[in-house]
């Protein structure tokens, strides 16, 4: 408990009779320097920790929201939404995931070991491109390039390299207690104009809406497993581009859209080497071989 005012000044006289004036001073000033000394390094120690938490939130948002985004808000300022005249959307899974994972480990502990090796691979190959992953469930997966930060018209070239080579990839990958499994990437490409802003507030979520990001999940849902087909607007974008050759696939029945003509990409030549990459086409989902 806090002593009494009368018990203070008691202590007080006594120490001011046995040290004397100069002696007391120099005390109580030894006193409020240990005091103050202690008292900054407190204030440093909490300064440290909510430097270190702000950073953690910064990371924890700019890997659930693009960088620049994470930037916008954690300065403050409100993300209005933004209308982007063209930018290229892709839409993949593996169809038949599951079934092979059933069959290989029965269990939910392997299914979801195999789907976190799947999103890894992902992960490894976003992470080179200029693109935003606005979405993965289970092992589908909803990318898009060329916004928030405009590319000058080379988001159709990201994610056609993208895709292709996260299509290589899912075919080599193998899975734990799975040995013989061919894993096929379904892929679904469209380029046009765009909206895309944050949705919520406690759990902010960068959102796409329009006719573009529409149009290219038909085109995942209406090809197949191991092609990459696009519409005419992403190969008109990429046509100019001798690395990539396409292959009509004539006019499809698009749900919502009528009749499209939509096309293959079949081939494509790296930039590195100069090898041209033929894309494997298959017939059937994902099946173990």
């Amino acid at each position: 408990m806090r002593p009494a005012f009368s018990r203070v000044k008691v202590v007080f006289m006594l120490m001011r009779g046995k040290l004397g004036e100069a002696s007391l001073v120099n005390h109580l000033v030894r006193k409020m320097e240990k005091y103050a000394i202690g008292l900054e390094k407190q204030i440093q120690e909490k300064t440290n920790q909510f430097m270190e938490e702000k950073e953690r939130t910064g990371h924890l948002l700019s890997c659930i929201l693009p960088k620049s985004i994470a930037q916008i808000l954690m300065s403050g300022t409100n993300v209005h939404p933004e209308t982007y005249d063209s930018v290229t959307v892709t839409f993949a899974d593996v169809p038949g995931f599951l079934d092979v994972v059933k069959k290989g480990v029965p269990t939910a502990a392997a299914y979801i070991a195999s789907l976190s090796s799947l999103q890894d691979l992902y992960d490894a190959v976003l992470e080179v491109r200029d693109v935003y992953r606005v979405e993965s469930l289970y092992d589908a997966l909803l990318v898009v390039s060329g916004l928030p930060t405009r590319n000058e018209g080379r988001h159709a070239e990201e994610i056609a390299m993208m895709v292709v080579e996260i299509q290589k990839r899912v075919s080599q990958l193998r899975l734990q207690g799975i040995t013989k499994v061919n894993l096929r990437l379904r892929v679904g490409i469209h380029s046009g104009p765009c909206v895309a802003g944050i949705v919520g507030a406690k759990l902010p979520k960068y959102c796409l809406f329009g006719d573009t990001v529409n149009t290219a999940s038909r085109m995942e849902t209406s090809g197949e497993a191991g092609k990459i087909q696009c519409t005419l607007a992403t190969k008109a974008l990429l046509i100019n581009n001798s690395h990539y050759v396409f292959e009509s696939r004539g006019l499809v029945d698009v749900k919502g859209k009528g009749q499209m003509e939509t096309f293959w990409l079949t081939s494509v030549t790296s930039g590195t080497d100069g090898v041209r990459i033929k894309l494997k086409s298959a017939q059937t989902d994902a099946s173990e071989d």
